[in-house]
């Protein structure tokens, strides 16, 4: 095994260099995330902090948003200004969040309140730093793990890895207002890697940590949703139900931790009302929301999220339908050598779901900043996946445009690095970049449509 390491690291002058290009820019990555505030952090950072000195108050109203902002930004100047906190030690970041977020937009779960309340510190440079480090850390392992999964070269992967990072811009929102897409991403991956060792106890984990991964950031359950509906189709119940009961301990875990921490369930209750009514100065298109309802909104004054997302469902779960697979006898499937062929059809399966479930969530929603964008990552390394069956049964020439043209064209214009360099020649309003990003979106999603209808003649291959 080590020789096999040194050949491909040291003997192979690509790889090494790859290597070399992959590590720089993981370096810069971090250089660019010790240079921002964190204004998105700092929000859960201060919110988890709060809650106890609220004393069962709604964090989720603008009294109260008003009331956490401005007390932390005057005790950062306070502490800043006179240099004697040594517990806060305040800093340049912290103020400069601060005084960005004088109003706070508390609109995430209490669950992720809770869980920033338990990971950080009162030290706010070293919890950015290493909230920074950490993901960066799950968003390479996301990527790394999920090109092993699906085949891919080491080259092909070191490739990748740049690719996602200096020139992929939802990684550098991610960075600069430092959310939390890329633990979503890995809290995919994670499920992914939990699914590819079917068994009744990978099927409970594995719903355990689809269900932590919805409490903690809720707009992955169209995810959760679409997994539903393509295993009731493909008729894998026993596996609907194990999936099922553990993301009902994830959610009793989710809520009762958050309950005791906030003092009582009702901040669910709260939490949900308050997303209800996102008042829409906060996520206009001008501002980086490149949704497309509400891109079509700004043009016609209609609301068109909610039809979106009935389309996308149905249209979805009619190619499920579509590629759906047969039940076969066990026996005789081991019998005529398809049965690990089946388990791997079923993992593509799942991957392929859970890549055009989040592309539903991208399409539909009516908030859809850049960083999110990050979720079109499990359908692109999908679809360049170098296991191609579907070749056996297509023209080379179609599928040079499906399987590789068209979603090469996508993720330049998702990427955002191509209109980035042409701002500096002509404008580019942030309506054209939401339209262009808007539709990559479509290209990837009308691609996993595609993937889907054909999964089924992985097993004829």
């Amino acid at each position: 095994m080590e020789n096999n390491y040194q050949k491909i690291f040291f003997k192979n002058p690509l790889t090494f260099l790859l290597v070399i290009v992959a590590f720089f820019s993981c370096l810069r990555a971090l250089d660019y995330g010790g240079r921002t505030p964190g204004i998105d952090f700092y929000q859960f950072w201060v919110v988890g902090k709060a809650v106890n000195q609220l004393d069962g108050d709604n964090i989720y109203v603008d009294e109260n948003r008003k009331k956490i902002g401005s007390y932390y930004f005057q005790e950062s100047r306070h502490s800043y200004s006179q240099k004697i906190n040594n517990d806060l030690k305040v800093s340049d970041k912290q103020i400069r969040a601060a005084n960005f977020r004088k109003e706070l937009e508390t609109y995430s779960t209490p669950f992720l309140y809770t869980v920033f309340y338990f990971i950080t510190s009162n030290n706010y440079d070293f919890d950015i730093q290493f909230f920074l480090v950490l993901c960066l850390v799950f968003y390479i392992y996301a990527i790394i793990s999920l090109c092993r999964l699906l085949g891919y070269k080491v080259q092909t992967i070191l490739v990748f890895i740049p690719v996602f990072t200096i020139f992929f811009r939802p990684f550098f929102s991610d960075i600069r207002v430092v959310n939390v897409n890329q633990i979503q991403l890995a809290m995919l991956v994670l499920f992914f890697c939990v699914q590819s060792r079917p068994s009744r106890l990978t099927n409970l984990s594995g719903g355990f940590v689809l269900g932590l991964a919805v409490m903690f950031k809720p707009n992955l359950v169209f995810v959760v949703l679409m997994l539903v509906i393509a295993w009731i189709i493909n008729r894998r119940f026993e596996k609907l139900v194990l999936e099922l009961m553990g993301i009902s301990i994830a959610i009793i875990v989710a809520v009762t931790t958050s309950s005791l921490f906030f003092g009582s369930a009702l901040c669910w209750v709260q939490w949900f009302e308050a997303l209800r009514i996102i008042p829409n100065e906060i996520i206009n298109v001008s501002m980086g929301n490149y949704s497309l309802s509400r891109l079509i909104f700004d043009f016609t004054d209609i609301n068109v999220s909610k039809y979106f997302i009935l389309v996308l469902l149905l249209l979805t779960s009619y190619f499920v339908y579509r590629g759906r697979r047969k039940v076969v006898n066990i026996d005789l499937m081991k019998e005529n050598n398809v049965y690990e062929k089946d388990l791997k059809a079923g993992f593509l399966e799942d991957v392929a779901t859970v890549s055009t479930g989040a592309l539903i969530f991208l399409l539909s929603s009516s908030l859809v900043w850049l960083h999110y964008f990050i979720l079109v990552i499990p359908a692109i390394i999908y679809i360049f996946r170098p296991e191609n069956y579907l070749s056996q049964n297509n023209s080379i020439g179609k599928l040079i445009v499906i399987k590789r043209f068209l979603p090469a064209i996508a993720l330049l214009l998702v990427s955002n690095e191509p209109l980035l360099r042409l701002s500096s020649i002509i404008q580019v309003t942030s309506h054209f970049t939401a339209a262009a990003i808007c539709s990559a979106a479509l290209i990837f999603y009308f691609l996993m449509l595609w993937e889907l209808k054909h999964l089924r003649e992985y097993l004829k291959s």
